[in-house]
């Protein structure tokens, strides 16, 4: 049975391919998702398995129009990062928590002195080809998506801990070969893939 979780406002910040496949997830699991950018969005297109499934979003066209809210889902490329900062600026004005879905060591160093947010380092695995505008095609790989473990990381993956197509959330106290987080780890897999903490 699906653990049930409680609806929240998430922006997504670079809806490229990672950006669209992490909304996609997002929205499954009855989120409101604000895709943020220049480019108009309504509804985005998550193919996973063969199977495509359509999402409406919320498009904000400027910073202004987003707004604070609890979640903000990073998915620029690391060198696009200065380049988002007033988006970040207006997504974490409250507070709230910054998933930063950008490979790398030092997403909290980078990251910290744009926003008013806690900031959760994350490492993406799933390969996302984009096919279009505001739509990809997914293929996984056994791993998801990686955060550390930690108190504030637990409430800011709590969005993903319903059962969806695409990620949920366990913890592990494995750590997957060549991620560089801290050696605690949460991994977020499908429920479809096998279990792969035998082969971390």
């Amino acid at each position: 049975m699906a653990e049930s979780v409680v609806s929240r406002t998430v922006a997504v910040v670079g809806m490229g391919a990672v950006g669209t496949a992490l909304a996609g997830a997002l929205a499954e699991a009855g989120h409101d998702v604000v895709a943020c950018g220049r480019r108009r969005l309504e509804r985005i297109e998550v193919t996973d398995d063969g199977v495509t499934r359509t999402y409406p979003v919320r498009w904000a066209a400027e910073p202004a129009d987003v707004g604070p809210v609890p979640l903000t889902i990073l998915a620029t490329k690391i060198h696009d990062t200065a380049a988002v900062a007033d988006w970040l600026a207006a997504s974490t004005a409250g507070g709230g928590h910054v998933v930063a879905a950008q490979n790398g060591v030092d997403q909290r160093e980078r990251i910290g002195p744009l926003v008013a947010a806690e900031v959760v380092p994350a490492l993406v695995y799933t390969n996302v080809e984009r096919i279009g505008p505001g739509a990809v095609h997914t293929r996984r790989s056994g791993r998801d998506l990686v955060v550390p473990d930690g108190e504030h990381v637990a409430e800011a993956v709590a969005c993903w801990r319903a059962r969806t197509w695409l990620w949920s959330v366990r913890p592990t106290s494995a750590r997957p070969r060549g991620a560089r987080c801290s050696p605690t780890c949460r991994r977020t897999r499908s429920r479809r893939s096998p279990d792969v903490a035998s082969r971390c």
